[in-house]
Formats: structure tokens, sequence, C-alpha cells
């Protein structure tokens, strides 16, 4: 299998280090991957392009994603996140690194990312670190709850607060037993992005020496963001209600050298098979969630690539 031709920048277009290398995680480790771990880093994208939709549809459709939210709230579950998959024919198939560089300007509060071979491509625009370890210190991060951003923040409400709340215990808890001291918490504040707002805390924590980018994988992925509260309920609900495998959205892509390492959550995030584009979008359900609202914050999540996919 040829090596996989790897693009990224951090929320500040910063490049990783040279040294750097790279790795993922799909979100259900049952998954697999049509990329080879053997990589190559790019180091600039070429001009951005458009393709044009042929036809499109989603999976599951408005009917289903109102059943399956539904059922998620009758369970009784803290929090579960559900995704749909909006597929789309293209009349050619692009350039994956070509529709990563229309991403540039969207850029705005989020990492870019590509993954790709000669037949497949993994490419996204995502607001959310899973985490940063530089030498003993880390830094991870609460984000939740969405709304546009053009509306003002004063209109987050219940419903979101208990979305960011069960991402901020979860780190605090998880967090704990690995640090020398009780993992610090910032203020709650918002992270907005080129369309959307979420509510955002950042989280340090002092580790102890031992422990290893590995351990706080295996620890933290996949957070209350991606999956749910409890984690094993609200995964075992989601491989229930879903109809499809999630694949790399709501994985896990890192890169780490000798003294530093840094992962991202692969959400705003799209499938590029030939000439069929899978774009993957997700909403945590809690108490208090309408199954039509969700299914519009999918569509306002998706906007980030509007003007690249035309009809």
């Amino acid at each position: 299998m040829p090596p996989t031709s790897i693009y990224w920048s951090d929320r500040n277009r910063n490049p990783p280090p040279p040294d750097a290398q790279f790795h993922w995680r799909t979100f259900s480790p049952t998954s697999s991957l049509p990329f080879s771990p053997s990589t190559q880093l790019l180091s600039s994208l070429p001009s951005p392009t458009t393709c044009k939709i042929v036809s499109s549809r989603y999976l599951p459709g408005k009917k289903g994603w109102i059943e399956r939210v539904e059922q998620a709230l009758k369970s009784g579950i803290q929090k579960v996140v559900l995704a749909r998959c909006h597929i789309l024919e293209l009349a050619s198939a692009p350039n994956p690194f070509a529709l990563t560089a229309s991403l540039q300007t969207k850029q705005e509060g989020a990492y870019l990312f590509c993954l790709a071979n000669k037949e497949n491509a993994f490419f996204g625009a995502t607001p959310e670190r899973l985490f940063r370890k530089e030498k003993n210190i880390l830094e991870t991060e609460a984000l939740a709850g969405t709304l546009p951003k053009d509306l003002p923040s004063s209109l987050f409400g219940a419903k979101e607060e208990r979305e960011w709340v069960t991402v901020q215990t979860f780190l605090q808890e998880t967090l704990a037993p690995f640090s020398l001291s009780p993992p610090l918490l910032n203020p709650k504040t918002i992270h907005k992005t080129h369309n959307l707002q979420h509510l955002y805390s950042k989280v340090r924590a002092t580790l102890r020496k031992e422990i290893t980018p590995t351990l706080l994988l295996d620890a933290l992925h996949p957070t209350p963001a991606l999956c749910g509260t409890p984690k094993k309920k609200a995964f075992q609900l989601i491989q229930t209600l879903e109809p499809f495998d999630r694949g790399l959205y709501g994985g896990t892509i890192g890169w780490s050298n000798k003294h530093t390492s840094e992962w991202i959550v692969a959400i705003r995030s799209c499938f590029l098979s030939g000439k069929i584009a899978y774009l993957y979008t997700g909403a945590g359900i809690v108490e208090g969630s309408d199954p039509e609202k969700e299914w519009e914050e999918l569509n306002q999540k998706e906007m980030l690539y509007k003007e690249m996919f035309r009809e």
C-alpha cells in the first residue's frame, strides 16, 4: 500500500514540526481504514477547487433521524452523540488537497487536515483538540453545545450547558489519576469558528512522569463530545442506532515527536472515495433535545462545505 499523504495546520495555521510522526484512531476499534500507516507530510496545498453535485441523500433521512433521537431520549442516557452521513455523488473525482485548500478561508478557530492516497481521502476543519502534551504538561478542552455564529451567545441554554458539563466533568475525572495535582479548569467561554460558536473551556494538568500519549488516548478517546455519557452505554447505543460505520469521523488524528504530542478530534469532516463524498455531522442528544432542532444543527455544521460542493 502506498504511503498516506498528510496535510495539517493548527488553529493559527502553523504546520507540525518536521520530525512529527502521524497516527490516527477510528471512532470504533473494529473499523478498518484504506490508509497506510506509512506517511509523508505535505507542506502546502494546491489551488482551491469546487465540484458539482450530481445527486445526494441522507443516511438516515429526516424521518429516521427523528425516530433515532426519540429512541435515544427514551433510553434515559445522560448524553449520546448521534451522527448523520450526507452522501454526495459528484460529477468528477476531485483532488482532496484542493478541496482542503478551499476550507482555508473558513479555518477560523479550527485545525485543517487531510489524509489521502490515490483512491481515498479524509479531510476537514475541526474546532476540537483532544489534547496537547508537551513534556509533562497537558492541555485539553471541553467543547460542546452549538449555535450559529451570528446569534447572541446569551441564547445558549440549559440543553447546551448539559452537553458541555458532561465533557468538562469527564475530563476532570479522567485526568485526576494521571495528574500530580487536580486539573486546572479555566472559566467557561465561547469558541467561534467560521459559522458556528460553542461553549468552551481549557483544562490544564501536570502529569505524572510515566503518563504517555498512548495512555492518554486510551483514557480520553472517544470523549463525551463525540460519544456520550456514560461512555460504554453511549457507545453501544450509537452502534445500535446509526446505520453506517463512522470510520475516522469522531476518531482522532495526531502527531508525536520526542517531547510533544498533539491530537485532534476528527469532526466537521468528509470521507472521499472517487466521485462519492460522505459528509459527517453529529449532535449531542441530552434531556431537552428537540429532534427537529438537532437536524437543523446538523445542517448548520454542514454549511462549512456549502460553497465547495455545489448543486
